[in-house]
């Protein structure tokens, strides 16, 4: 699996074209799959900024995503007065969700915008990735540089509740601890903070996060640039063979004839390398085509959500009915492509699944075309 980038940074304001030109030129710099801004400043019509961009973006006063056109169409959910900016995309056949979220600067402000957050905390948990300018930290020594000493009161306790099932993975993934805000306090006398944040769902623990800061000239932030990577495969010592397999009648056909006719038993070592060698083959394309089954499977189901939701609207069939015939239909395709058998199993046995009374139904009545008024 290819490595997967997320940067994040307080852009301080886009609205100026010559400085909007001067982000994207950093951005393509320092590409990343999935680019969270913050402070963006943007107008209600913004569509041209994506068009300067070049791929799927999602912009409002608040705060924006970016994503690479790799990416697909990807989809957008604007939430909190555009504080909570969320989007669902697909990465290397996998399905993730990403919220940005940029608090406020006044700290009774962001207290309440935190208490709000964490009352949708099982909502938050549910996303594979949180970043944002949260204007907080977690630990005011660690974390935050300045002669002045810390506030006594801090709202990072009160955003608690949302980050229980994350990790701080731009911390973990850095050489060493980081300051991501630089400004100089009333008296001319400077203050580091660490406010950029890349929190990880503890479920992805596989993944292992690489930090890398980069200073952008027009903001007082740096970018928080983190680069996520997956333990690379290794070939296990000894190869263990699917067993399901042995039961196909073109396995054991197909290995009785490099079996027959039997000739001297000075040749059985090399007849074993040849029937080894022959079933890892077998193993081989029967996951392969297992793979492209399911592909296949995934098109036909997602088409035929599409295809329900809008005849839902034109002909005004109950929704309800339309989502429960797609659902069952494709759980019960995961149930079936879950097994082992599946692997063996003949275009029969798929067609079998989904050839009961509701799917029968379902498929019929959405092969009809739509009405046009």
């Amino acid at each position: 699996m290819l490595p997967l980038k997320i940067l994040t940074l307080n852009v301080a304001g886009v609205a100026d074209p010559d400085k909007r030109a001067l982000l994207f030129r950093f951005l393509r710099d320092h590409p990343a799959h999935v680019i969270c801004l913050q402070e963006v400043h943007a107008p209600d019509d913004c569509d041209f900024w994506s068009v300067h961009w070049g791929g799927p973006a999602s912009w409002n006063w608040n705060t924006a995503i970016l994503l690479s056109p790799s990416l697909g169409k990807p989809q957008f959910d604007v939430s909190y007065e555009g504080r909570v900016l969320a989007a669902t995309f697909r990465f290397q056949g996998q399905v993730y969700k990403i919220a940005n979220i940029y608090a406020h600067a006044d700290r009774s402000a962001r207290r309440h915008f935190f208490d709000q957050l964490s009352a949708s905390a099982d909502f938050f948990s549910s996303f594979d990735f949180l970043v944002g300018d949260w204007n907080s930290y977690p630990d005011p020594l660690r974390d935050r540089v300045s002669i002045s000493p810390p506030q006594a009161y801090q709202t990072w306790p009160h955003l608690l509740p949302v980050l229980a099932p994350f990790s701080d993975a731009a911390f973990a993934g850095a050489a060493a601890p980081y300051h991501t805000f630089h400004k100089k306090n009333r008296n001319g006398l400077p203050m580091h903070s660490r406010l950029d944040h890349i929190f990880m769902n503890v479920r992805h623990t596989s993944f292992t996060p690489t930090t890398v800061l980069h200073p952008f000239p027009c903001s007082d932030h740096e970018a928080v640039h983190v680069t996520f990577t997956t333990p690379s495969f290794s070939r296990p010592l000894l190869w263990c063979y699917n067993t399901s397999l042995l039961s196909s009648p073109d396995l054991r056909a197909s290995t009785i004839s490099r079996l027959l006719p039997y000739r001297s038993p000075t040749l059985w070592d090399a007849t074993k390398d040849i029937i080894r060698s022959h079933a890892q083959d077998f193993a081989v394309v029967s996951a392969r085509r297992r793979q492209s089954d399911r592909c296949r499977l995934e098109r036909q189901l997602s088409s035929a959500y599409r295809r329900a939701l809008a005849t839902s609207r034109t002909l005004r069939l109950p929704l309800t009915f339309l989502i429960s015939a797609v659902s069952w239909m494709i759980a019960s395709s995961k149930k079936l492509l879950a097994q082992p058998s599946a692997l063996v199993c003949g275009r029969r046995d798929l067609f079998r699944l989904f050839l009961q009374p509701l799917p029968v139904a379902f498929l019929f009545l959405y092969s009809l075309p739509s009405p046009r008024f």
